[in-house]
């Protein structure tokens, strides 16, 4: 008995096929359409979003970790030029003593 509930009697599927589809199923099917290819769309555009959302980010990130490197790197320099200036001024005062000792010479 239950292979006979699995058959399609060919005849009356196509005599319920041959109905004509009114105006508004056929609206109603192409407002269904629409529907779905909106929600694809806005699915779409959301997605691409979100993917240029992480990679600005991660752009951002990226800038934040050199910008640090950068004033590591000038803080290293300036303490350098700092510590050049000092030998600079040791060096003129040597200088200095050296001149005022040659006049005191002669």
């Amino acid at each position: 008995m239950s292979e006979v509930k699995n058959i399609i009697e060919f005849e009356k599927a196509k005599e319920s096929m041959k109905k004509n589809i009114s105006d508004g199923e056929i609206n109603a099917l192409f407002m269904g359409l629409l529907k779905i290819i909106k929600r694809t769309a806005y699915q779409n555009a959301n997605s691409q979003i979100l993917q240029d959302c992480i990679m600005a980010n991660e752009n951002f990130r990226q800038t934040l970790k050199e910008l640090q490197q950068t004033q590591i790197s000038l803080k290293k320099e300036q303490e350098e030029k700092l510590n050049l200036l000092n030998i600079v001024e040791k060096q003129k005062e040597q200088i200095c003593n050296l001149v005022k000792k040659l006049q005191s010479c002669n």
